[in-house]
């Protein structure tokens, strides 16, 4: 039925062609008269409340337990898409004061988002746990599309898009894998092998398509116990193999093994250790009661190009060369007072920067597990790493993890942060808070990601340290470390150092 309202009941139209009475809905709908205002000022409410919960969340990087915190982001998230809607309302009706509130809601949503951005990924593919129940990993590469996972008795290739195991290569007789190469190059990793309690004295080139033997050569190495294995013993530079000997450093061709240099250390000294980068070979030799040698050679003939004493003045206790170029390696001495940095050089030879490991505020996690220096012996999962001219590491305080008894059992309280030095000087540039201890560290160009213990995948911008990303990786929590790696298509690939248990030995995450 239609309502018969006589001309003289009706309001004048406004100037502008509005109902008189002002800009608001006939009768029939004045609900929506407190709709548009409330959105608005909920918008409002979101948009200042969002980056307040995002810094207490995450930005004072003190970590802790934020389920709340995240409960209530997950809610101004889901408001997030009615904010144009009520924008558009608010400018439509002339509502200037509710426009203005919507399109700050709309506007700090938008600056805001990409803190609170908590993406779920799952596994692709798990690899099948490990048998025997006490094999372990003892190292691994990534090579163009198949992930390589060596332990004493085995190297398994597997193809990174299927999970489907590639080959399968087994040293000779009873030998176990007693070294790696840090890297590989065209398509060719090192893999060093000898019998039980036997000298690491063969050195084998894997074709990482195929898992077959290119060729393999015999060298002077040092004693090895029992099934032990090494690492920076062997090393790749360019289209060079570069082997380390008793008595110095040779170099092969990596295409076939033929011997095309070699080179010895200064009398009385021992190397300790190699590393390779496409324009040149670092080695370390240590040197009796003088102090240990860091030497860098030409890689197409071996001659010396840099030559300069560490600054070590006791006995080594820990040395690893975290990267070839720029040269940087992290010193560990036995004399309490003596060096315990990162130190970084440059090309001409020259220290440019010490960064000490233990600090006033924290200590830097080098190396694995926070001392784990068992964990992938051959080719080991260092926490720090070199992205460009700058240091990357987790770095830990005392009262990062607590425990608390409750009505359930003991709770975990975890923190952790990444922090970043420049290798230029030494300065500090960036310190990063995430919500447990960290297990694993990539670099990627310019982006750093990392592994926490309660399964969490961070993204961070190497050069500034700001959050990119968070992303929840669904299972268990982590109880060792990781070899971490970011591949195409935004997967990742997580090799484990136990897979025997409720870890697979390797996983693949999209």
């Amino acid at each position: 039925m239609i309502e018969d309202r006589r001309p003289e009941e009706m309001p004048d139209d406004g100037p502008d062609g509005t109902p008189a009475g002002g800009d608001g809905p006939e009768p029939a709908r004045g609900v929506s008269r407190w709709i548009r205002p409330a959105m608005g000022a909920l918008l409002a409410a979101v948009g200042v409340a969002e980056p307040v919960i995002a810094f207490v969340a995450i930005g004072t990087g003190n970590g802790g337990d934020a389920a709340a915190v995240l409960f209530l982001v997950g809610i101004m998230v889901n408001l997030m898409p009615f904010a144009p809607w009520g924008l558009y309302r608010a400018v439509k009706t002339g509502r200037r004061p509710a426009a203005a509130a919507a399109l700050a809601g709309v506007l700090l949503a938008v600056v805001t988002f990409p803190y609170e951005h908590d993406v779920e990924v799952g596994a692709v593919w798990q690899a099948q746990p490990d048998r025997p129940s006490d094999a372990r990993g003892i190292g691994a590469w990534l090579d163009g599309g198949i992930l390589v996972r060596a332990r004493a008795d085995a190297v398994v290739g597997y193809r990174v898009d299927t999970g489907e195991v590639a080959w399968r290569w087994t040293p000779p007789g009873q030998d176990t894998v007693c070294t790696m190469s840090e890297a590989t190059g065209d398509g060719v990793g090192l893999v060093g092998h000898s019998a039980h309690g036997k000298p690491c004295a063969t050195v084998t080139a894997l074709g990482l398509a195929t898992g077959t033997a290119r060729w393999a050569t015999s060298v002077d190495a040092p004693g090895r116990s029992g099934d032990d294995a090494v690492a920076a013993t062997a090393a790749i530079a360019g289209g060079l193999a570069v082997l380390q000997e008793n008595g110095g450093w040779r170099a092969a061709a990596l295409a076939d093994g033929r011997t095309l240099w070699q080179t010895r250390t200064e009398p009385g000294c021992t190397p300790v250790a190699l590393a390779g980068a496409p324009a040149a070979v670092v080695t370390v030799a240590r040197c009796g009661e003088t102090a240990p040698v860091l030497r860098t050679l030409r890689p197409a003939d071996g001659r010396e190009q840099t030559h300069t004493e560490l600054p070590v003045t006791s006995r080594l206790k820990g040395l690893a060369l975290l990267a070839a170029d720029p040269v940087t390696l992290w010193v560990d001495e036995e004399a309490g007072r003596g060096t315990h940095a990162v130190l970084g050089y440059a090309r001409d030879g020259r220290l440019r920067s010490t960064v000490p490991v233990s600090g006033p505020e924290f200590d830097l996690v080098v190396q694995p597990g926070s001392g784990l220096d068992d964990t992938f012996p051959a080719r080991p999962a260092y926490g720090a790493v070199v992205v460009g001219d700058l240091l990357v590491a987790p770095a830990v305080k005392p009262d990062d993890i607590t425990f608390e008894a409750t009505a359930h059992g003991t709770r975990r309280r975890g923190t952790g942060r990444l922090v970043a030095f420049s290798l230029a000087d030494g300065t500090q540039r960036w310190t990063a808070g995430v919500d447990e201890s960290v297990e694993g560290v990539a670099a990627d160009g310019d982006t750093v990601w990392a592994l926490t213990h309660d399964n969490s995948l961070y993204h961070f911008a190497a050069p500034t340290g700001s959050r990119q990303s968070k992303q929840s990786v669904p299972g268990h929590t982590r109880i060792d470390p990781v070899v971490l790696w970011p591949v195409a298509g935004g997967r990742f690939v997580l090799v484990a150092h136990d897979g025997t248990g409720g870890e697979p030995p390797v996983t693949v995450l999209h």
